[in-house]
């Protein structure tokens, strides 16, 4: 069984897995600087990755004004690397939590995980 780093990243999963969806989970870090000996200076992991549409996925709970250093990872991850990456957010609206999906946490309290919205109209390899 998979661990996830967050509760949401399993909702996901599991949205994923009601529709069908294939996934993998952290399956790829991307390098996104080499210092002068070829050393890894930074890099970005990718929560999910759809392999069916060639996509990775960062997903956040974060408030979109306080994502600035993720959305940089997903800008220079798709500059330097052409990866098809895009960042989904928590879906606050209350129209959006309607489509949400009721999940147990590790303690039993049953908290509610929206669907996401997408920060970017991402390309599919299948159209």
């Amino acid at each position: 069984m998979t661990e996830f780093a967050h509760l949401v990243e399993r909702a996901l999963a599991r949205v994923f897995d009601a529709h069908g969806i294939s996934w993998e989970y952290e399956p790829h870090t991307i390098v996104l600087e080499r210092d002068e000996k070829g050393d890894v200076r930074e890099a970005f992991t990718p929560d999910f990755f759809l392999p069916d549409i060639g996509l990775y996925l960062e997903c956040t709970v974060m408030r979109q004004s306080l994502t600035r250093r993720k959305r940089r990872k997903v800008r220079l991850a798709r500059e330097r690397t052409g990866a098809n990456v895009a960042i989904v957010f928590q879906a606050t609206s209350s129209a959006s939590r309607s489509g949400g999906v009721s999940q147990s946490s590790e303690t039993g309290a049953k908290r509610r995980v929206t669907f996401w919205q997408p920060e970017v109209r991402v390309q599919s390899r299948l159209t």
